[in-house]
């Protein structure tokens, strides 16, 4: 990839709206994410002992409900990566996240760099997994609305993120608000996969509308192993 975002079509409308559909029905799982199913991240080894029964139920609801978007997403990666891409049944399969953005909100924080690989390695050293590969990260956004501009803000280099850390604790500005200030910024077009590999970003959501709105993506990674691509939330 020769750029930090790479996006192109993936879903149709059609069937973004009968995924969202089928997905916007099902309980959020509990804690502080607002997620549909149990990824495997939320069970850092380091912290909180993985439950492998959670993550057997969100595999089976994944497989019986949206096997044919797991089948795709394989596929698809496969192509991208020129290697075998598989799954793991120890490891949660990629999921749904729903965020309900407030009419006139702007939901522009927590920024982070997704390297749950490392958690992965940890447990599962049988993997292979290669942690000096960068971990690859992709997104779908499954609804939209006119009024709505859904994506992720980003930096294009750590060093400008230092810098902004630094002069926002020496003026006692909140992190996620100085970040936002100087971020770039990249929308999703509905349908449209978004890949990147270790970037320091954030969820953008932009809500003008005069309702609330409940951003619904489609996500997960892919760690180089020794067997080829793990696919995983």
């Amino acid at each position: 990839m020769n750029t930090l975002i790479q996006n192109g079509p993936f879903l149709s409308d059609e069937a973004c709206d009968g995924i969202a559909s089928t997905a916007l029905n099902l309980p959020i799982a509990e804690g502080k994410r607002p997620l549909i199913g149990h990824p495997y991240y939320v069970y850092n080894p380091c912290k909180t002992p993985r439950d492998p029964q959670e993550v057997q139920a969100h595999n089976h609801l994944m497989r019986s409900a949206f096997s044919v978007l797991i089948d795709k997403t394989v596929d698809y990666f496969q192509g991208l990566l020129g290697e075998e891409v598989y799954v793991d049944d120890r490891i949660s399969l990629p999921g749904f996240h729903r965020f309900n953005v407030h009419p006139h909100h702007t939901w522009r924080r927590s920024f982070h760099v997704d390297t749950e690989k490392t958690y992965i390695a940890q447990e599962f050293p049988d993997l292979g997994v290669d942690l000096e590969v960068p971990q690859t990260t992709f997104t779908v956004l499954l609804n939209s609305h006119p009024e709505v501009s859904a994506g992720l803000s980003y930096f294009e280099r750590p060093s400008a993120v230092t810098a902004k850390i630094f002069i926002a604790r020496a003026s006692g500005i909140e992190i996620d608000e100085a970040l936002s200030s100087h971020a770039n910024l990249h929308l999703y077009g509905k349908g449209e996969i978004n890949v990147h590999r270790e970037i320091i970003h954030s969820i953008y959501c932009k809500n003008e509308s005069d309702q609330f709105f409940a951003r619904l993506t489609f996500q997960g990674n892919l760690a180089h192993t020794q067997k080829g691509w793990l696919l995983f939330w």
